[in-house]
């Protein structure tokens, strides 16, 4: 199986609950109140082929989009393919509906 998946690199966009606490509200400034993030800001994107054995290729890390070319260069020959040599028994390679993993 591959995977990827996108990281946020301000912490304080990642989706969950922030709370603060305080005895009197009124002397807390509004931007304690509040968490203000961008709303599309920098993040990473982040792939690995994994095995259902536990077997894991080498990661790949990368800010600029996923494409056709970078995905066969740098996680199929790269990443995948060396995994798949070192691999005892049968592979079956099952992508997800990726565009690029149709591409001619």
């Amino acid at each position: 199986m591959d995977h990827e998946t996108y990281v946020k690199f301000d912490y304080k966009a990642l989706p969950g609950s922030q709370f603060f606490t305080t005895k009197n509200p009124e002397n807390v400034a509004d931007e304690d109140k509040a968490i203000f993030v961008e709303k599309f800001g920098k993040k990473a994107m982040v792939w690995q082929a994994i095995c259902e054995c536990g077997k894991l290729s080498k990661p790949f890390v990368t800010t600029v989009t996923m494409n056709t070319d970078v995905y066969i260069k740098e996680c199929l020959e790269k990443r995948l393919l060396p995994m798949i040599n070192e691999h005892d028994g049968p592979v079956v390679f099952w992508p997800d509906l990726a565009s690029m993993h149709y591409s001619k």
